[in-house]
Parts: structure tokens; sequence; C-alpha cells
């Protein structure tokens, strides 16, 4: 089944614990989060994960509490999820975005879910100001602001 899914991340957090203690505030949902770097002089995903948890899940996390990024976000899925039962223990459009994500990105620290989405995809991401969240931002390139995949031709199209 085709889907598209709209993110809302907030940042840049620059260090874990103000990235943990931001976390902590949000109990459920759907949420995506992400380790970046600056190489080269343009800022890179290294790591890219998923919560429906997020208040409790950096209590501890092995690749986020080790290693150190430049900077921390955290990605809302804002558009309503996908109906009927769950195939897996993550919601559908939540796993769906972040192996699309991974496979785009090319994360090198993740090691599994990068292979090409089953089903056409699309993705936009919207980013806002961790202090006012009302506030958008137009200055963050480590994502694409949209990111589609064609599985009729598996073709990947980003707008930055």
């Amino acid at each position: 089944m085709p889907i598209s899914v709209i993110v809302d991340w907030y940042g840049p957090y620059k260090s874990f614990e103000e990235f943990r203690a931001d976390a902590a505030q949000e109990q459920r949902g759907r949420w995506l989060y992400a380790g970046v770097d600056k190489s080269a002089g343009r800022l890179a995903c290294r790591y890219l994960g998923l919560s429906t948890s997020p208040g409790t899940r950096f209590q501890y996390h092995h690749v986020l509490t080790e290693t150190p990024f430049d900077e921390y976000y955290l990605g809302e899925i804002v558009t309503a999820g996908l109906a009927g039962r769950r195939k897996s223990v993550h919601p559908a459009d939540l796993s769906i975005a972040e192996n699309a994500l991974l496979v785009h990105l090319d994360s090198r620290m993740n090691k599994t879910n990068k292979n090409d989405p089953e089903d056409c995809v699309s993705i936009f991401s919207r980013f806002f100001d961790k202090k006012n969240p009302e506030k958008p931002r137009k200055d963050r390139a480590w994502v694409p602001e949209l990111l589609a995949y064609n599985s009729w031709s598996n073709e990947w199209t980003w707008t930055m």
C-alpha cells in the first residue's frame, strides 16, 4: 500500500542530556530520532531510530549514550496512522518511514532495515525550533524536505 508521511523534526539539541530531557516530556506517539554529525562542512545523519514511547526510550540507549554526536533531532510523525492489524511491533507508517530514510540517508551506524521499501513511499520533513515549536526552520540539510520512492521504477526522488 503506498504511503505518505509527514515528520515534524525538533532540534538541534547539542547534547544527549538536553535531547533526553525534551524526549522525556513525550509519553506516546510515533517518533523518529537522529544523531547527526558535521563532516566535510555539511550535516550527515549517522544514526536513525524509532520509538513509540520516547519518554522512557532514552534512559539508556546503546548507540546514543556511547557515541557523541554533534546534533540530535526528535521527529514526530503527524499524519494519521495506517488502519488495520499490525504486522509488527511498531506501527507500519513509523517502520516504513524509518526504513525509507535509512536507505536514502545511508546511516553508517544502523545495521538493519537497509532494503528498498516494498511499495511507494513519500516523506515530507518539516523542521521546527526546539525552543519555539511553532517557529519553522529552513536550515537543516541532513534530510531532504521531500523524499519519495517509486517502487514501480525503483527510483528515488528528493528535494533539499
